[in-house]
């Protein structure tokens, strides 16, 4: 009875609010922990937790990998686009990072496809070597049975940040940022980003990174990289001076302070980061729980829908507030099973009620 009279008053009544709900129902009637089961009510609407979102400001902790010990140990990689199709119709630039060094290489593609991909990086293989660990988004292009292969066949770990969390991937987001930036004030038309993405390309490698205390070129290679304006200079100043440059000793001294600096600001921005979220929330496998709805259709309005779907369940508990999410068995909301992984941060409890006696 408790139940249909909640329904009646706040269901019925476009779930209008806890005070609200108890001001109707205490007009006609009275029943012990009146405002307790109210509340308990409305915290467990399943309608409300999956149009609501939190107003305290959004849940996750920066997670800190464990720092590479030495260049193309491990690459960051992720794509950046689409543009405007150039005249041999390429719309994308596939970014690679070398974590150590922020060494970066930007292809220009086609697609955002596997096969242009495992081109793109066969060549840097080839000439640089193979890392250590390569890490993305979940994006087809790397979660493809054709790039689980080529990692395999590289001895390659390959590691897959959650889905909708590009902080996970902070290097590569870094880099695209930059990019949409600098190649905005570098073309003269949106479609003449390709004819100057190796003078970009240079430009983010001979820039002093504050991250690094160097520029990604130097700390890579142990000395700037020359472009056509400084080789006149570099022909005269060989003639008048010789010098005996140790390079390798130099390309040490700044990889170690490289190493310092990142360690500094890496533990400055966590600190940051958290300090301005909501510590995440720990779930259990078994758990019922909702998920953010980042689905969109083209010409949707997304101002009236449910900001999260569900019930699902907590598969399994990776760690780093990652979390493997699936239907609850018997019970699939779409014709394909979900299986993903999300940070706590896109997902939120469902507690069901407890059945009532009454």
């Amino acid at each position: 009875m408790i139940t249909s009279l909640l329904r009646a008053h706040y269901d019925n009544m476009a779930h209008a609010g806890a005070e609200k709900t108890l001001a109707g129902i205490r007009r006609s009637f009275w029943f012990p922990t009146m405002r307790k089961k109210v509340y308990e009510y409305i915290e467990n609407c399943l309608t409300c937790l999956m149009a609501n979102t939190s107003t305290q400001g959004t849940e996750g902790e920066t997670q800190l990998y464990p720092l590479p010990k030495e260049p193309l140990e491990i690459l960051h990689i992720d794509h950046f686009g689409p543009l405007q199709g150039s005249a041999d119709n390429y719309k994308h630039i596939l970014v690679i990072i070398d974590a150590f060094t922020r060494f970066t290489w930007l292809y220009p593609t086609q697609s955002t496809g596997t096969t242009e991909v495992i081109c793109c990086l066969d060549k840097l293989f080839n000439t640089f070597g193979r890392p250590k660990e390569i890490v993305s988004d979940r994006g087809t292009a790397f979660t493809s049975k054709e790039f689980k292969d080529f990692a395999l066949k590289f001895l390659v770990k390959h590691r897959l940040i959650a889905v909708a969390s590009p902080w996970a991937n902070g290097i590569a987001e870094r880099i695209n940022r930059y990019l949409k930036s600098a190649l905005t004030k570098l073309i003269d038309t949106p479609d003449g980003w390709k004819d100057r993405l190796g003078e970009m390309q240079y430009i983010v490698n001979n820039t002093y990174h504050s991250s690094i205390k160097s520029s990604p070129a130097k700390l890579l290679l142990g000395f700037e990289q020359r472009n056509y304006e400084d080789h006149s200079f570099a022909q005269f100043t060989r003639m008048l001076v010789n010098v005996d440059s140790n390079l390798d000793k130099e390309r040490k001294i700044s990889r170690d302070a490289a190493n310092q600096a990142t360690e500094l600001i890496r533990n400055y921005n966590k600190k940051y980061h958290d300090d301005n979220r909501k510590k995440p929330s720990q779930y259990n496998v078994g758990d019922y729980v909702l998920i953010r709805d980042m689905r969109s259709k083209i010409g949707e309005s997304s101002k009236l829908k449910p900001k999260y779907r569900g019930p699902y369940q907590i598969a399994k508990c990776l760690g780093n507030n990652r979390y493997v999410v699936r239907d609850i068995p018997g019970f699939n909301h779409t014709p394909k099973p979900l299986d993903t992984i999300l940070s706590s941060d896109k997902i939120k409890p469902w507690i069901r009620l407890q059945q009532s006696n009454d």
